[in-house]
């Protein structure tokens, strides 16, 4: 296993599911890999669904990018899954794929339950500018201190017990800002 390779950039080629399943299945062995790029191929449904598979096992990869790479909302739907399972992930860029809305959602599900992703690129999609916000909302919540985190997660969940909220004295790392106040 090459432990110094750090990046593969394989853009602009003609990669199918089958290039994006060896690449899987290197994913899975390979833990020195930070970022893959893999923009501009038709890799499509069954490609995206493999490297969905090596992200629930490599816990090192950074960045994945599969903008232009023929999704749909089924690999949406995959990534999504994949996106809670892997906490090193931080950038995902999806972009200028044919995914709708119910992708989106997907990720809005999975943002709330993971903290790493930090950089959801979903330009030239056609996820709904309602799901957009959603997924804007989500990753200020995850910014937010735990204990924030925890009192919005509850209530959107509907938590009826919840009936009083005290979060005086958050201090240093933890304190509240004006994004907070906007959170609830």
């Amino acid at each position: 296993h090459n432990t110094h390779l750090t990046a593969i950039d394989l853009s602009n080629n003609k990669i199918t599911h089958v290039g994006a399943r060896f690449l899987s299945d290197a994913m899975k062995v390979n833990k020195g890999i930070l970022s893959i790029n893999l923009s501009n191929n038709k890799i499509g449904v069954t490609g995206a669904c493999f490297l969905s598979e090596a992200l629930m096992v490599n816990k090192t990869l950074k960045a994945l990018n599969l903008s232009n790479t023929v999704l749909d909302d089924s690999a949406g739907e995959a990534l999504a899954a994949a996106v809670v399972e892997n906490d090193s992930l931080t950038q995902l860029n999806l972009s200028d794929n044919p995914m709708i809305s119910e992708s989106g959602a997907h990720f809005v599900k999975a943002i709330r339950k993971t903290r790493s992703l930090k950089e959801l690129l979903l330009d030239g999609t056609n996820v709904s500018s309602f799901t957009i916000r959603a997924l804007q909302e989500c990753r200020a919540v995850a910014s937010e201190p735990p204990m924030l985190r925890t009192v919005v997660t509850g209530l959107n969940r509907g938590d009826e017990t919840l009936a009083v909220v005290d979060l005086t004295g958050q201090k240093d790392v933890f304190a509240l800002t004006d994004t907070s106040a906007r959170v609830l």
